[in-house]
């Protein structure tokens, strides 16, 4: 009994003094499994209720050696201000001389969160708590715990948001187990990206973190983690990236993070007050109010009011519900009036380039044609003179599909009788159409026409009166009779 309690005195006692390696970063890759506004930090900001996100983050790093980790991430919050939260790590990859060549699946962690200060109560700034424990027994590979006890980890984050797109984020924490003690720090900078009217897809982030232990000897690591991240509902992928440096091995190292993300309906982002509030708002303006108690209030003062703007918290215009309108080519000229969205343009040549002169310019409820469509005599076949802006015209119908419905009008001058000019202009405004189908490749479903005749002149100069128009019909709200944009071929309109 004693030769034995002295052999497993010699085997134990190296183990039992051998420090816990925790030289670089990629012993704590430890995520924010809601990933709100950051992958890697917190920022006092929760899920919805009733929302979940699972994520697949794929980390590599190389320091001394080359390692290849995947990591499931999951969160979901059951009520509102308080999240549950899981990740596991599993190790794909090991090439480091100084670390055993174990694969496999690493310690679990799960936990909660619950939100102090939350976006959804409008507060000035953002706080949660935070609790995970690492349970043992269940891994089998792991870098920085041996020990069969559990390991904790206890966080604190806040935020001072920017609305709701952006933060700076700032989260301390503190994490614990047999022979580990350490403090933790990081800041972030994040816009998350979003699928508003403004259309934009992308958003980023900036973080700096690190640990620091003092048990035994100073050991920890610092990082810097940079990169974007792109929606595409309910998707979302990240790509981050930076160096960091190991207190322990004193030598420079980096980690890229890939990562391919789910939330439920397409969207973990906090609505604005999409949540009760208990307290109530004092609806008066130049007050803080909650913007769903105070629909009468116009709170980003762009002449919308709060219950019929889809962006209460960023001026917008009146036709697009309070929404500002994007503008993807950043010419100055916003998408829905722009001929050439996509090209960099001048407004004075509706936002295409100067070497392409437009004769076309969208407008709230029309397509105006600065020019005329010329007719031979008496007759609905078009000149070859006005082909070109026909197809300058077919060219910006299929450059906007946000555009419902186009009605084709023609009219005509007062010579000839009423029914037989009403006939004419109906043929006419037909020919633009076939004209626009088969040369211009427009979605017919998307046209019709009307003959008006000489019914609705619009200048006492007779010849003025001879003309095509491109309205654009868009849908009646619900529950009015009628709905625009339903017209056929089939006839004439009578005189209003």
């Amino acid at each position: 009994m004693r030769l034995v309690a002295v052999l497993l005195a010699t085997v134990a006692a190296p183990a039992i003094a051998q420090p816990v390696a925790l030289g670089s970063a990629r012993e704590h890759w430890l995520l924010n499994p809601g990933a709100e506004y950051s992958q890697v930090v917190g920022s006092g900001a929760l899920l919805g209720a009733g929302n979940f996100r699972v994520g697949f983050h794929t980390h590599l790093t190389l320091m001394r050696g080359l390692q290849l980790r995947e990591h499931v991430t999951a969160a979901f919050a059951p009520i509102d201000r308080l999240q549950l939260l899981a990740q596991l790590p599993v190790v794909l990859l090991q090439r480091d001389p100084q670390a055993m060549p174990e694969l496999g699946v690493g310690r679990p962690w799960a936990g909660a969160r619950f939100g102090i200060f939350s976006p959804d109560w409008d507060d000035a700034f953002w706080l949660s708590v935070e609790g995970q424990v690492g349970i043992p027994g269940l891994e089998q590979a792991e870098l920085d715990t041996r020990s069969v006890l559990p390991s904790g980890l206890v966080k604190v984050a806040a935020a001072l948001p920017s609305g709701h797109q952006a933060a700076l984020g700032v989260e301390l924490s503190s994490r614990f187990g047999e022979r580990l003690f350490e403090l933790g720090a990081a800041i972030s900078l994040a816009a998350r990206p979003s699928l508003d009217a403004r259309g934009i897809h992308f958003g980023g982030e900036l973080a700096i973190l690190g640990t620091l232990s003092l048990l035994e000897r100073v050991r920890g690591f610092i990082e810097i983690l940079g990169g974007v991240r792109y929606r595409l509902r309910p998707l979302e992928l990240a790509l981050l990236a930076g160096p960091n440096y190991g207190i322990t091995t004193g030598g420079i190292g980096f980690r890229a993070l890939f990562s391919v993300s789910f939330a439920n309906g397409g969207d973990d982002e906090v609505q604005d007050d999409a949540r009760p509030r208990k307290r109530t708002s004092d609806c008066t303006d130049g007050t803080e109010y909650v913007i769903a108690e105070c629909p009468e209030l116009d709170w980003d003062h762009d002449g919308v009011k709060n219950g019929d703007d889809e962006c209460p918290r960023e001026p917008g215009e009146k036709q697009n519900a309070g929404c500002p309108w994007p503008d993807r080519d950043v010419d100055g000229v916003y998408d829905p009036f722009d001929n050439c969205p996509d090209v960099r343009g001048p407004s004075k040549n509706a936002g295409c380039p100067l070497e392409d002169p437009q004769r076309v310019v969208i407008k709230e409820d029309r397509l105006e044609i600065l020019d005329v469509i010329y007719f031979e005599f008496n007759s609905a076949v078009i000149k070859d003179q006005s082909f070109e802006l026909l197809l300058q015209v077919g060219k910006v119908i299929n450059a906007h599909p946000e555009l419902p419905h186009i009605r084709i009008e023609g009219h005509t001058d007062k010579v000839g009788t009423a029914e037989y000019n009403r006939e004419l202009s109906l043929a006419r405004a037909n020919a633009v159409k076939s004209f626009l189908i088969q040369l211009s490749k427009v979605d017919g479903a998307r046209l019709s026409t009307r003959g008006y005749g000489f019914d609705r002149p619009i200048s006492e100069v007779d010849s003025e009166n001879r003309r095509v128009e491109f309205l654009i019909i868009r849908p009646k709200p619900e529950g009015r009779e009628g709905s625009a944009g339903t017209s056929d071929d089939s006839g004439v309109d009578p005189a209003p």
